[in-house]
């Protein structure tokens, strides 16, 4: 897979990702809002006939001006009057045809049953409510049971209607959502390789650069390296500074290589070298390349164990020359570089 298409593919999912966050945040938002609409609706017709004494007037109080004017015709309800004991001594069935007084007195048993199994804290915060209003669902009723006299009022609102559009609203936003999800995905796919065509070029030109700039290094550092041969005929092999522009020029020659290897390895047209080697052996070798810069620096190298580390061996030795270049540019001509190799499980650290 090329870089391309795998910088394609990281944006189609990073930005789908995000995408679907804010999509899902909007419809947590609406779907909530839309059952507190409707909780809210149900809520102000239970209090509504609570504070009618168990019936529903014609709408004239203020406060519950909103209510629709078709509110007492449409509403099906039935209110269940107990004493203080809990016991039913008045049911009234008379604006709901679906329930009879016996599946009445049954839900209002189950209610108080499960009213006063609620919890200690729940009491507590009912108790210290002025009206001590309990509201519930059961079944496709709400109720409110509230306190009145020497006894309870318990109202039930049959909102299978209200529950229901609740719901249809709810799997209609969440086809909407997964639609626009789905349709999102797929201008993403179709326009995520115009989008990034900039990026795609920038990278293309680099890489042109840098495999253009690789051959050409090829030739001028062949000259140097017979040149070198042939001074090596003159002077003689163990000349050191003879040996500092040779291991300098093999330097050139591997960074070069490193270079086409990276471009090939990004395009998918070629692997790391990978190998098993001693990374203090490598920092040594470094060092020993580096001699003539490091000059009277003071090299403290602190060795916790031979660590052994399988990697591409070439790219390492760059990047602890990147890191020895950053030390000699920063430390004076009669300061310390300290380097540290530990092993820590199954990594290496320099």
């Amino acid at each position: 897979m090329t870089v391309n298409s795998k910088l394609q593919i990281k944006f189609i999912i990073t930005t789908l990702i995000a995408v679907i966050i804010i999509v899902i945040g909007v419809f947590a938002v609406v779907t909530f809002e839309n059952y507190k609409m409707t909780n809210e609706q149900l809520d102000a017709l239970l209090d509504f006939i609570s504070e009618n004494n168990g019936s529903m007037p014609d709408n004239e109080n203020k406060k519950y001006q909103y209510l629709a004017d078709e509110a007492k015709y449409s509403t099906r309800y039935f209110t269940i009057r107990t004493d203080g004991k809990g016991n039913i001594k008045e049911v009234n069935v008379d604006n709901i045809a679906s329930v009879s007084q016996e599946i009445a007195e049954d839900m209002t048993e189950e209610v108080l049953k499960n009213s006063k199994n609620i919890g200690f804290f729940h009491n507590l915060a009912n108790s210290i409510l002025a009206n001590r209003k309990v509201y519930g669902f059961f079944s496709n009723y709400k109720y409110k049971i509230t306190n009145v006299n020497s006894g309870k009022l318990i109202v039930f609102i049959d909102c299978q209607m209200q529950l229901e559009s609740f719901k249809a609203a709810t799997l209609r936003s969440l086809a909407v959502t997964g639609s626009a999800i789905l349709a999102i995905l797929i201008v993403l796919i179709v326009m995520s390789k115009k989008i990034l065509s900039p990026i795609f070029k920038s990278i293309e030109s680099q890489k042109n650069f840098i495999t253009n700039a690789s051959h050409e290094f090829k030739t001028p550092l062949a000259v140097v390296m017979a040149d070198i041969d042939i001074l090596e005929m003159t002077v003689g092999e163990e000349n050191e500074w003879l040996q500092s522009i040779k291991n300098q020029t093999n330097r050139l020659n591997t960074l070069t290589r490193t270079l086409l290897t990276l471009s090939n390895v990004q395009d998918g047209r070629a692997s790391l070298e990978t190998s098993k080697f001693s990374i203090n052996d490598l920092i040594s070798e470094v060092i020993d390349e580096l001699k003539i810069l490091i000059g009277d620096r003071k090299i403290n190298f602190n060795k916790q164990l031979d660590a052994l580390m399988t990697a591409d061996r070439d790219m390492v030795k760059q990047v602890i020359n990147i890191l020895f270049d950053n030390a000699l540019k920063y430390t004076p001509e009669d300061g310390e570089i300290t380097i540290m190799t530990r092993k820590t499980r199954k990594k290496c650290k320099v």
